[in-house]
């Protein structure tokens, strides 16, 4: 199936349009069918080849950018951003304290071949009589 599309009314008082598009994903590809569908590809791996790397995957994604490291993978960049205000100079960074808004993010940001690859050329489609470009 493809990416579903609805185009509903907008109650934003900013929206310069009447109607705003909304995408909802046709259907979702758990983890272990991901690995299935993999193993059964152009591959000589084993499933069990396949989870063994993923995990290795996993444990690397997460032990590079805690210490301090963005990490590039065919699918894009992993790295790790913070944010908040600071009084003087000499504050500590707090994660997590409210009142001056500290905090960390891990980010994700695909690359931009991928991207290309996945969206693809634009398409248009109809729904409930109202065109829309994909």
């Amino acid at each position: 199936m493809a990416l579903k599309i609805a185009v509903v009314k907008s109650y934003l008082p900013v929206c310069p349009s009447p109607y705003i598009v909304r995408s909802s994903s046709s259907d979702v590809v758990e983890y272990e069918r991901l690995v299935d569908l993999m193993a059964s590809g152009r591959t000589t791996l084993s499933k069990t080849d396949i989870l063994a790397a993923m995990r290795l995957y996993k444990e690397e994604i997460q032990r590079q950018p805690a210490e301090g490291r963005t990490v590039k993978t065919p699918t894009g960049s992993f790295f790790l951003s913070t944010s908040g205000r600071m009084g003087p100079l000499d504050e500590p960074f707090l994660p997590g304290c409210k009142e001056n808004g500290h905090g960390i993010r891990l980010h994700h940001r695909p690359d931009r071949d991928l991207e290309r690859d996945i969206l693809g050329e634009p398409r248009e489609a109809r729904l409930a009589g109202v065109a829309v470009s994909v």
